[in-house]
């Protein structure tokens, strides 16, 4: 079968609702169309769904909202009731029901008449003559402009949704349209009473609450201003709780500045002390319970000045326009926890509204306890270590020592490294009576001091005199060895002998005792074993050369005598020639000459070329 849509109700010979299902096929029907009421056909075929189509041709085009409209006015005809939404009416946050979902019976029902500039879908007419305009939606909503003429004249209007309608299922849309689809109002008569009502009552409201506001405003401005001269003295109470937090380890988490902490009498230091006692020290011990800030702030809330306790919303906002550097008490707490939470002393539960000690703060605290056990260990420590070393001084010069506000004073002062080095040192002068301790800690030791300095510097002078003795014989040492083996580098061998023995220009001293007297003998023993290097120097460079002369001068003789074996016409007349004086060379015998290159050359040029 196709599935072209195509009208399945007409208007049956009875003038009411038939489906083409429950009458007879063709003409045999008798029924007329429900838009134009001329006749149709049932036509209940095997190829097409079965249908109505007009007899005659027909400019009348049937749509499935006019069917649907068809059937809802028939269906309403004979029931005379249907369900409707309920009534409710807001405005300015507020809402009102005037009637619940309801059973509606009505009269009358028109289908696509106009009631004055409005053509609803249909309007149903109740007994007394009241209409309610009702809109199917199938394809297309009420568009903007039909919406503003129904709440132009103020005309009550119901739209049920039946675009999600099984087309198929005939026997849902009964159901359907009575009850069972969405249906909103479009607009309801009573229900803009009413909004316009609470509109009305909401304005009036809205006034009233911004003159108190208003006058909030002024008292909070006024009293803020008031606040930005000075904080005041703290009282002994606040004092107590700000140094037990500094003794609990709190120094470096109160006395921070956090904006709007005006709204407080006195300085951060002092309302933050309470509260990191309260909610940090506190909580820490034991099995830590999460709390709120405002808990935090009904602690501290005495120390609020008066005028900013309990400040609304509205007014915490217009404050904060008018004056940046304003912040409500409770903003200033919490602000105050956010930053304890960044530095690890709370945890954040609840999706921040509320908070817990953390596993640091519990640490802090047990890390504090732990301290406080060493430092009285520390202290009772420091007692004993007085006790024993006042013992060795006279009791005259210790009846006025308080040992306990010494040790107090002594822990307060110094950290244990110090507190131990500066003992030592003191323990070093009194009792190892070795050197004098440069703080004597406040104990009554200034006679002591005084014995110890001069028992010291009589030590000390012959310790001098003992230092410069081995500094000398130090130097002598130096000398000698240095002596020795600048010696050694130069003479070798015969060095010992030459440190040992008597010498003339030392003034008939030893080297090594001259050295040993002075550094003014050491450079004079220098200056002998350099006149001495000198000399040998010169020496050995003499006796180079001439070695290098005489090499030089075989090498010729050796040459010349060979030239001259050449040109001779036997050796006898060679060896003559080369040993006989020759007057060229000055009276000089040739073999004597050629003592260099050049007279090589000047013995060779004045040989004959036969000799």
């Amino acid at each position: 079968m196709r599935n072209e849509w195509h009208p399945t109700q007409a208007i049956g010979p009875d003038g009411q609702r038939a489906d083409v299902k429950s009458v007879e096929n063709g003409l045999q029907c008798h029924c007329v169309c429900f838009e134009c009421e001329q006749p149709v056909v049932a036509r209940q075929g095997s190829k097409l769904r079965w249908h109505f189509a007009h007899h005659a041709p027909t400019n009348c085009r049937p749509t499935p909202e006019s069917e649907l409209h068809f059937f809802a006015k028939s269906l309403l005809a004979d029931t005379l009731w249907l369900w409707i939404p309920a009534v409710e009416a807001s405005a300015a946050g507020r809402n009102k029901q005037i009637s619940k979902r309801r059973k509606y019976a009505f009269a009358e029902v028109r289908v696509e008449m106009a009631d004055g500039n409005v053509r609803p879908d249909l309007i149903l007419i109740e007994s007394g003559g009241k209409a309610l305009h009702v809109e199917i939606f199938v394809r297309h909503r009420v568009d903007s402009a039909k919406l503003a003429k129904l709440k132009g004249r103020g005309i009550s209007s119901v739209e049920i949704d039946l675009s999600h309608l099984d087309w198929d299922d005939r026997s849902s849309w009964e159901a359907a349209i009575l009850e069972v689809a969405p249906r909103t109002w479009l607009h309801n008569a009573k229900a803009a009473k009413v909004q316009q009502d609470l509109e009305a009552q909401a304005a009036s409201e809205a006034a009233r609450k911004q003159e108190v506001l208003d006058a909030e405003f002024s008292n909070v401005a006024a009293a803020f201003q008031n606040a930005l001269v000075s904080f005041d003295s703290p009282d002994k109470p606040l004092t107590d709780q700000h140094n037990l937090a500094r003794k609990r380890g709190f120094a470096g988490k109160v006395g921070h500045t956090t904006k709007g902490s005006t709204c407080f009498r006195v300085a951060p230091a002092y309302w933050q002390s309470r509260i990191v006692n309260r909610f940090v020290w506190d909580e820490a011990a034991g099995s830590p319970r999460s709390f709120e800030t405002k808990d935090v702030l009904a602690h501290v809330q005495d120390l609020v000045r008066p005028g900013l306790s309990r400040i609304s919303k509205e007014t915490t906002e217009r404050m904060q326009h008018e004056f940046p550097e304003f912040e409500a008490p409770w903003h200033v707490v919490h602000g105050y926890l956010k930053w304890l939470k960044d530095h690890w002393m709370f945890d954040k539960r609840a999706g921040g509204k509320q908070w817990l000690a953390s596993s640091s703060a519990i640490h802090h605290r047990k890390e504090q306890e732990a301290l406080w056990e060493e430092e009285r260990q520390r202290k009772e420590d420091l007692a004993e270590w007085a006790d024993f070393i006042l013992s060795n001084i006279p009791a005259h010069e210790t009846s006025d020592f308080n040992k306990a506000k010494w040790v107090d004073r002594v822990v307060a002062s110094y950290d244990a490294r110090e507190t131990r080095k500066l003992c030592e040192a003191i323990y070093d002068m009194v009792v190892g009576r070795r050197g004098l301790a440069e703080h004597l800690l406040g104990l009554p030791l200034l006679a002591e001091y005084e014995r110890q300095n001069i028992t010291q510097a009589e030590r000390r002078a012959e310790d001098e005199r003992k230092r410069i003795a081995r500094l000398e014989q130090a130097h002598r040492e130096a000398r000698v060895s240095a002596l020795q083996a600048k010696a050694a580098d130069i003479l070798d061998c015969e060095a010992q002998d030459w440190l040992q023995a008597a010498n003339e220009r030392l003034g008939e001293n030893t080297p090594l005792a001259v050295a040993m007297d002075s550094d003014e003998g050491l450079a004079l023993a220098y200056a002998e074993l350099k006149r001495i290097r000198d000399e040998r120097r010169a020496a050995a460079a003499l006796a180079a050369s001439q070695a290098r002369l005489q090499a030089a001068l075989e090498k010729n003789r050796a040459e010349l005598t060979d030239l001259a074996n050449k040109r001779a016409r036997d050796p006898v007349r060679a060896g003559l020639w080369c040993q006989s004086p020759n007057p060229k060379l000055g009276g000089k015998r040739p073999i004597d000459y050629c003592t260099d290159d050049r007279a090589l050359r000047t013995c060779k040029e004045i040989m004959p070329a036969n000799i």
